[in-house]
């Protein structure tokens, strides 16, 4: 190492702790490996790429090194490397089954039990994403992804989840779906939690996490963790308040069961218009109307006849008047051409052509849709 002109432990890949399988997660995400021949030297080379610079310090701490972080230009947004040639950590990570262009090649490596929630917070910070709302009344306020473009680690990653949040729902549906994504730069597979399932997760990733996580992603966790309400939270003044004020609705029982904020539930309540009594009508009991317009009573009713019996006033309808000019036919037609319908001696079409019209304009005078004739 005294030869070299930055140091690096190039053993630190050789035996797994939690910081460097959060380093081999992080690498898993956003790393690659380059050798190439010089010569008659062989170039063994790997590189770490982020945008966030504190976390590329922190990998380097964990590595040993004292090796600059530079930026890369023409980004379209800062974006920080990490670049070590070392022969040894080069065969090291690719004994843990690391290779060349491993975007589409990557496999789940070998990982021990005890530190498989550090791995997969250090691949989490590369190539993961989360984001949480933790003043929505949804059951899912906190959501979490991996994606990645081997579809091999995904699987392999979804296998391990699997012992954590369980394989099926309480309605039998797959936990973690592996969608298949296509954009400009290529395909990928995205694995997804939400609600409880994602909170599992994010409890297996930060446990004795340290220093070692991207401070962005952990607070969307946090924020969601600071919005849950325990049980023990709700006070007596509380709950009379909520029973004084709501007491025809469930709150205080998904007060309990839910533990949601006080604010939730209160814009959930107001939602669902329960804090104002709607008056109900006396013959269906349905509210919304009263019974002078029910339509059980009255049938159904135009809005013209609606607004006559809300007013007090007998609804009269006028009789369409066609124009003189252009009508082809009078109402001695019209009444001759229900009659026939409704006896049934003659069809549509032959009334259409007696009459010298359409046969949707026969339909519309025998359905009273023209020519309306106002019955009792």
């Amino acid at each position: 190492m005294s030869s070299r002109r930055y140091a690096v432990n190039d053993q630190v890949f050789r035996v797994l702790n939690a910081q460097s399988a959060y380093a081999l997660g992080f690498f898993c995400a956003d790393g690659n490996i380059f050798i190439r021949r010089r010569g008659t030297n062989t170039e063994h080379r790997f590189n770490l790429t982020n945008t966030d610079r504190d976390i590329l310090f922190r990998i380097r701490d964990v590595l040993g090194s004292t090796h600059p972080i530079g930026q890369l230009k023409g980004t379209r947004k800062p974006c920080y490397h990490l670049t070590i040639c070392c022969r040894t950590l080069v065969e090291s990570l690719m004994a843990l089954g690391l290779t060349p262009r491993k975007s589409k090649t990557l496999l789940w490596p070998e990982i021990p039990r005890a530190l498989v929630g550090h791995f997969i917070r250090g691949y989490f910070d590369g190539d993961g994403w989360s984001e949480s709302f933790p003043n929505s009344t949804s059951v899912r306020p906190l959501r979490i992804g991996f994606v990645s473009g081997s579809k091999r680690f995904i699987v392999g990653l979804r296998q391990v989840l699997a012992k954590v949040v369980g394989k099926r729902t309480r309605k039998g549906k797959a936990v973690g779906a592996i969608q298949h994504q296509r954009n400009e730069y290529g395909s990928a597979y995205a694995l997804r939690y939400q609600g409880t399932n994602a909170c599992a997760v994010c409890d297996l990733m930060y446990r004795d996490a340290g220093k070692l996580f991207i401070r962005r992603k952990r607070t969307q966790y946090e924020r969601w963790k600071a919005a849950e309400v325990d049980r023990d939270r709700w006070s007596a003044e509380q709950l009379a308040m909520m029973k004084r004020e709501y007491p025809r609705t469930p709150t205080v029982d998904l007060a309990e069961k839910l533990n949601k904020s006080v604010d939730c539930l209160l814009a959930q309540a107001r939602r669902m218009n329960l804090r104002k009594k709607r008056r109900a009508c006396a013959i269906c009991g349905i509210p919304g109307h009263l019974r002078t317009t029910c339509s059980r009573s009255n049938g159904r009713l135009t809005n013209e006849q609606r607004k006559a019996k809300q007013a007090g006033r007998k609804y009269r309808a006028r009789p369409t008047v066609p124009n003189k000019t252009a009508a082809k036919l009078t109402w001695k037609h019209v009444n001759a051409i229900r009659r026939s319908y409704m006896v049934g001696r003659i069809t549509g079409n032959a009334l259409a052509a007696k009459y010298g019209v359409t046969t949707g304009a026969i339909s519309m005078i025998v359905r009273n849709k023209t020519w309306v004739v106002a019955f009792p």
